[in-house]
């Protein structure tokens, strides 16, 4: 597992530790204490940490402060004391605001989960059975990133063809949805996911029978872009979106596949002018709008759009040599232009030639005829 994504859930967290044994143990002792120290000393002028009526807060967050700082398990100890103060304990606080928002559970999962035991031979043991039990007991989600995310059916239903991205806010979740599946899958777990048999003319006639499956093409990539993403996806750990025109021109002529990425592999740099071979895999996403360059006015265009984590690169980024960078029916009808152009100088030195000898000829008889001294009568 490469990557961990914590999303807090408060009753789980509750249930979890609210049966903790510690916890228990240390309201219990507490409460007696307090108690034991009314009874044997009588009033002081200092208020005491607790009574049964009311709770000196600050007091009782200073030892929530001093068992962070003790051995043994910090943590377990913090989040004990942390939760009998809670409304179900001494209800000196209550957690439902700071648990009520992701930075509040993010803080709260740092400051009591993460301290572990100290490093021993059981160390690492313990800390994936906290991380196995936290994702059971729905307090965050460990993700695989060897594994490829379905995407949710609701958010497939989002998605409308043959407009732009952003064209409404449910489009745009649905965009976001996808972005952030494929930053948290590696590239090796799209590419072994990939449909074979899928070629261009079936996302493009038929989009929603293929719309986030996963699908790989080869082309030449001729300009990637670099933008920010949105800040939804943002605040879920995407931190870069690219955009890259690929084409193939053998496959599938002069039209285009526009790729979304959100890692830049080593060796490839944002450019507009690009002539790099490459492989993408990712999620098919919709049949995309745009409007190209050779293009005037409202003129729109479609193309496939597709969604993955990275692509990789077929070649060494040496220049491309002319004959193998022009593709197309252009470059199949070179030879037979320049044979055309070869044929036409070979039949104009041909006539050129054959019109001297002649003129030469008539020349030569003129010439004759202008020597002829006159009539010369028969004997």
């Amino acid at each position: 597992m490469r990557n961990v994504q914590i999303v807090m859930n408060s009753s789980a967290f509750a249930r979890w530790w609210g049966g903790a044994r510690f916890a228990g143990a240390l309201s219990v002792l507490l409460f007696a204490a307090s108690v034991f120290a009314q009874q044997i000393g009588g009033p002081s002028e200092q208020p005491s940490l607790f009574n049964v009526l009311e709770v000196n807060r600050a007091a009782y967050a200073g030892l929530a402060v001093g068992t962070a700082a003790g051995p043994g398990t910090p943590g377990f100890a913090t989040l004990g004391v942390l939760y009998g103060g809670t409304p179900r304990g001494l209800n000196a606080w209550s957690l439902e605001g700071p648990l009520s928002t992701r930075r509040g559970r993010a803080t709260l999962a740092t400051a009591t989960l993460l301290p572990l035991p100290p490093p021993g031979p059981t160390a690492g043991a313990t800390a994936l059975a906290l991380c196995g039990a936290g994702d059971y007991l729905e307090c965050w989600t460990l993700i695989n990133t060897d594994e490829v995310q379905a995407i949710p059916e609701g958010f497939l239903e989002w998605v409308t063809d043959e407009t732009p991205v952003d064209v409404d806010e449910f489009n745009g979740y649905a965009y976001v949805e996808f972005l952030v599946r494929a930053a948290q899958t590696a590239d090796s777990a799209f590419r072994k996911a990939a449909l074979p048999s899928v070629e261009y003319v079936h996302l493009f006639s038929r989009p929603a029978r293929y719309r986030g499956k996963v699908v790989e093409f080869e082309g030449r990539l001729k300009l990637l872009r670099r933008f920010d993403p949105p800040e939804s996806a943002v605040a879920r750990g995407v931190r870069d979106i690219y955009e890259g025109w690929m084409f193939n021109a053998e496959l599938i002529g002069a039209n285009p596949i526009c790729i979304i990425f959100t890692e830049l592999p080593p060796g490839l740099t944002v450019g507009e002018k690009l002539e790099r071979k490459v492989s993408f895999a990712g999620y098919f996403f919709k049949k995309y709008r745009y409007r190209a360059r050779d293009t005037q006015g409202n003129q729109r265009r479609d193309a496939p759009l597709l969604i993955g984590r990275t692509v990789k690169l077929l070649d060494s980024g040496a220049p491309v040599p002319p004959a193998e960078a022009e593709a197309g029916w252009p470059h199949d009808l070179l030879p037979l232009f320049l044979g055309l152009v070869a044929l036409t100088v070979g039949l104009v030195v041909i006539l050129t030639i054959w019109f001297r000898r002649s003129d030469q000829s008539v020349r030569r008889r003129v010439a004759a005829l202008r020597r002829d001294e006159g009539f010369v009568p028969p004997t």
